[in-house]
């Protein structure tokens, strides 16, 4: 399951009032051994709290994930 996925079920189970804890129990009991952490479940739930609607991650400064960009792709010699 997709780390989005978890998180919407977190969202949806936060926002039926459920606690960290109670959170953590339902996706072990649902998801078993690869469900995310009970740490994973709190601060998604804190996250929500203070107001948060959206799922993603924050764009975030430093390296990018990939150097490859339409400005540095080139193509290789015999391809086209």
């Amino acid at each position: 399951m997709e780390k989005l996925e978890y998180r919407a079920v977190i969202k949806y189970l936060f926002s039926k009032g459920n606690t960290p804890t109670q959170i953590k129990e339902e996706l072990d009991a649902v998801y078993g051994n690869s469900a995310p952490s009970f740490t994973t479940a709190k601060f998604w739930a804190a996250v929500f709290k203070r107001g948060r609607t959206s799922l993603g991650d924050d764009e975030r400064s430093g390296r990018p994930k990939t150097a490859t960009s339409d400005d540095n792709v080139t193509t290789l010699p015999g391809t086209s």
